[in-house]
């Protein structure tokens, strides 16, 4: 396991132990996907620490990808490639802080995994872990998105975000509205 998804995993089991209101949306990562695997909608764990944001990322491949079998063609390798790049090259673009607060984004963990299930065929997810670390403090301020600007077939992202004492789950819809830190 990664630091980043132990350390969101610690957090958000003391949240669902404590009796959030949010607990259903923050459910163990290897559940989470299998009930919310839904094209067009992704979702996003956003923990604040002082000047640290730590974000957990999942998606079906197909709105980042444009497919989810198994790439096993070059062209098919090829997609996979560009989008995962995509993705990881255009993290700070997607995630924005207010400029005020000096913030640098970083990738953690970026991965395409592919599964199996019975006789429902096959699902993949992409999963992303993201650190923001910043000159200032963000509590308290917005932050913006441009998921459907990268990956116009993501038109929602479900959004749960802790932050000091706050809990707070947020649907956006095509990159609105402004998420509150």
């Amino acid at each position: 396991m990664q630091p980043g998804r132990l350390y969101i995993g610690i957090l958000l089991c003391a949240v669902i132990q404590a009796g959030s209101p949010a607990a259903p949306l923050l459910a163990a990562p290897e559940h989470r996907h299998e009930a919310a695997h839904e094209h067009g909608a992704a979702s996003l764990g956003v923990v604040v620490e002082g000047k640290t944001v730590h974000f957990e990322f999942e998606a079906p491949a197909t709105n980042i990808i444009g497919f989810e079998h198994e790439a096993r063609t070059p062209g098919d390798r090829a997609k996979k490639k560009a989008a995962m790049d995509k993705l990881a090259g255009s993290i700070s673009s997607i995630l924005m802080f207010e400029v005020s607060r000096g913030c640098r984004l970083s990738v953690e963990s970026l991965e395409w995994k592919v599964e199996t299930h019975g006789g429902s065929g096959t699902h993949s997810i992409v999963e992303g872990q993201f650190k923001a670390v910043c000159q200032k403090p963000v509590e308290g301020t917005n932050m913006r998105t441009a998921f459907t600007k990268f990956f116009p077939t993501l038109e929602t992202v479900r959004t749960t975000v802790i932050s000091g004492e706050k809990q707070n789950a947020v649907v956006i819809q095509n990159d609105k509205p402004a998420v509150e830190l």
